[in-house]
């Protein structure tokens, strides 16, 4: 159930609306529980804002966050991500940009998971879209959080400085989105049975519009300023490969699912620095990683919605959940 405030969740929990609550009854008296991180795409100005300044926890890991990418960005990230009421309008814009974006993606979702571990609601395994596996990996113990958001800035900035490009989302299955791949246009993400993104310069993915148009295709345009996981990312394979290089990685202490093959990760692939470059590169592999969630009668994905509050995608029991509702923006 998603709710707007904690009267709205109260009246539609009495209501038991089949609209608004999803409810039923699990097989398994302690089921297992997924934490989803979104990636790009997902942030909005001022995203937080309330958890900001309601929970304790929440705001001192958005400071310790802040403080650690001050070097690396340039600028106060709690003020520019969280700007005050009166700065919002002049401030609201640089969330959308990529340098910034990844950093607030990565802080807010990673603060959110932190404040429902100090409420006692542990993960038992972590999937994420694209940069959302960062934080995943972090807390898994990949990379410390000082690293993690060493990286994700590097990662950002380096992104920021490639030529801007499109990514498209579309109503197809993965074989036939790869029926409309050309040398230009890649296949970026695989989110679901019938939708997937392809990725490219911009002008080659305006071309694809109204070919898809003139199809009948459903599609529709995402909000970024770059093809993520295309060829136009080639050029910062190797820069990042080396920026990886510098950090200790470590194998996972706990289960995730990687996103660039929707399987569990191995050792392996999360002490590679190539494989975080391949990350970035390859297509998002998220439809075959959530379907292993989703086939489990034990398991409940926690995901963060667009304003980056917590819900459950599928609605169950569990034992000593807080009774407390993320649903500020």
């Amino acid at each position: 159930m998603a709710a707007s405030s904690v009267a709205d969740a109260a009246a539609a929990l009495e209501s038991g609306e089949a609209k608004r609550v999803m409810s039923r009854k699990s097989r398994n008296a302690d089921p297992k529980l997924c934490f989803l991180f979104p990636g790009q795409g997902s942030q909005q100005p001022n995203m937080g804002r309330e958890l900001y300044e309601t929970e304790k926890v929440f705001r001192q890991e958005i400071d310790r966050c802040s403080k650690l990418l001050e070097p690396h960005l340039g600028l106060d990230f709690a003020q520019a991500a969280l700007p005050s009421r009166s700065d919002h309008g002049r401030t609201a814009d640089k969330v959308t940009q990529t340098i910034l974006a990844q950093p607030a993606i990565f802080t807010i979702e990673y603060a959110l998971a932190k404040l429902w571990m100090s409420w006692g609601v542990q993960p038992d395994f972590m999937i994420g879209h694209s940069v959302g596996e960062y934080v995943a990996a972090c807390l898994a113990g990949v990379f410390s959080l000082e690293d993690g958001l060493r990286l994700i800035a590097a990662r950002g900035r380096l992104m920021q400085a490639l030529p801007h490009g499109a990514m498209l989302s579309v109503r197809l299955s993965e074989a036939d989105a790869r029926k409309w791949l050309t040398k230009d246009l890649s296949l970026a993400a695989v989110n679901g049975p019938t939708l997937c993104v392809i990725s490219g310069p911009t002008e080659k993915v305006a071309e694809l519009e109204k070919q898809l148009t003139a199809k009948d295709v459903v599609h529709r345009r995402l909000h970024t300023s770059h093809a993520f996981h295309s060829a136009m990312m080639d050029p910062i394979l190797e820069p990042f490969t080396a920026e990886v290089k510098r950090v200790v990685l470590s194998a996972p202490k706990l289960q995730y699912v990687s996103s660039v093959t929707g399987e569990w990760i191995t050792p392996e692939q999360a002490t590679s620095p190539e494989y975080w470059a391949k990350h970035f590169r390859e297509a998002v592999q998220f439809s075959r990683g959530v379907t292993k969630f989703r086939e489990r009668e034990d398991c409940i994905l926690l995901e963060s919605d667009r304003g980056m509050c917590w819900r459950p995608l599928r609605s169950s029991t569990r034992r000593n959940w807080p009774t407390k509702l993320l649903c500020r923006r």
